[in-house]
This record gives structure tokens, C-alpha cells and sequence, in this order.
């Protein structure tokens, strides 16, 4: 399944991170910043420059094995898949920061085996190209939070 999948994408020395969507900047006529208006809200942010405790907290909440996986975490997906079959219904994720991440970057929202095939190879490749600390400041700077 993974190698037919895998043979319908791009191959990978295509794949690259796209930009962040432009923003547009409102400044008043002193150069103060009034407004930022566009799809990323505003500029990127590094680890360095935010409080410790939101990486923190989201790794606590969406990937408590983050920095001790590989990009997919087996733990995770097998915990998934046995509560979606004893529940009879796909209501558990088993994604980890890095596919989730693969996911917005790249894939659709749609819940099929293709999608997840793609989004698991696409997690391996940011693990291969990235580190952890590359991956989480792009996921908190590209991943919607709602509001």
C-alpha cells in the first residue's frame, strides 16, 4: 500500500517548503504598525522568542513522544487504530506534530488511506531534512489554533 501510494507522489527531490502566505502590513504614516491583514497573521516567530511554555504545552497535548520519534509514532497509531476498531468509528488521530505538519503544508484535509500514506512519507521526509526544534517553530508558526 505504501510503495503504491508513495509511486502517485512527487518524487521527493521536488519537494520543498512552500512560503508563508504574504501578509499586508498597515503602517500609519510615522511607520507605526497598525494592522496585519493576510492568511499567516503576522510574522514568524522563533523558539527562542516565545514563552517556553507554549511548545511545551502543545507538546504535552498533541505529542507527548515528540522529540523521541522518528516522525510517525507506532505507539500513537496503534493506540488509534485499536480505539477506532473497538469504537467503530475513525474518531482518534494517532498524528504526530511532524505529519500533522505534513498535512497543512502540503495534503488536503480528506480522511482516506492515500491521504495518510502521503502524510506519514511526508513526516519521514521533514524528520530526514529538518530537526525537532525546525519542525515544532514551523508547525506553531503554520498550524491554525482557531480564534
Amino acid at each position: 500500500i505504501v510503495v503504491y501510494y508513495g509511486a502517485k507522489m512527487p518524487a521527493a527531490t521536488t519537494w520543498s517548503i512552500p512560503d508563508r502566505a504574504p501578509n499586508i502590513k498597515i503602517v500609519s504614516a510615522d511607520g507605526q504598525l497598525l494592522a496585519n491583514r493576510g492568511m499567516s497573521g503576522g510574522e514568524a516567530v522563533g523558539l527562542h522568542e516565545m514563552s517556553p511554555y507554549i511548545p511545551e504545552a502543545v507538546i504535552a497535548i498533541e505529542d507527548r513522544r515528540f522529540y523521541s520519534h522518528f516522525g510517525i509514532d507506532p505507539i500513537g497509531l496503534s493506540r488509534a487504530m485499536v480505539t477506532n476498531v473497538l469504537g467503530g468509528r475513525f474518531s482518534q488521530g494517532g498524528s504526530t506534530l511532524t505529519q500533522q505538519l505534513a498535512k497543512n503544508l502540503f495534503l488536503t484535509p480528506d480522511r482516506t488511506l492515500e491521504r495518510k500514506v502521503q502524510e506519514v512519507l511526508l513526516a519521514l521526509w521533514l524528520e530526514h531534512k529538518h530537526t525537532k526544534d525546525q519542525i515544532l517553530e514551523m508547525y506553531l508558526n503554520r498550524v491554525y489554533f482557531g480564534s
